[in-house]
């Protein structure tokens, strides 16, 4: 396949951390307890497409990439059990969904933002409370009697 073929607009990811917390909803995933074997597959799949466009735009994400190898690394890894019980004191993990829950509490809170501008501009402010004054003052205009044959004539 060639670059001309995949045209993917890089605008809805502004960085690894959305992707990641892109991946993990679409798989329903619970943030508290990454699958990281699972999430680091998606992750190098979405990584091959991006480096098949721009080589300039992966640093960030290779790097996300590593980190959620060195993460799975670090699992799979045999333990001794003194060592087993400070890993679970200092999960691999915690940085990382440290960094995720952050960021998801920053981009909740642009979103809402942004929700209340859209919702703004739909409004107008009261620019006064003066009304303009007109010529003529409404009580000079008195009604005239009329008739019925009078509005039929007209």
């Amino acid at each position: 396949m060639t670059t001309a073929q995949y045209k993917v607009d890089l605008s809805i990811y502004s960085g690894p951390l959305d992707l990641l917390l892109y991946l993990i909803r679409r798989n329903e995933l619970d943030i508290l307890d990454l699958p990281v074997a699972s999430i680091t597959a998606s992750f190098n799949e979405f990584l091959d497409v991006l480096e098949l466009i721009d080589l300039d735009l992966v640093g960030d994400f290779i790097l996300m990439a590593s980190t959620l190898a060195e993460i799975k690394s670090r699992m799979v890894l045999p333990r001794a059990e003194e060592e087993e019980i400070a890993e679970v004191i200092d999960d691999p993990r915690s940085d990382l969904i440290q960094q995720l829950l952050e960021y998801k509490k920053f981009k909740d809170a642009a979103n809402a933002l942004e929700e209340h501008a859209a919702e703004w501009q739909e409004h107008y402010p009261r620019l006064s409370d003066e009304r303009p004054k007109s010529g003529k003052d409404p009580s000079e205009d008195l009604i005239k009697e009329v008739e019925l044959w009078d509005l039929v004539s007209a």
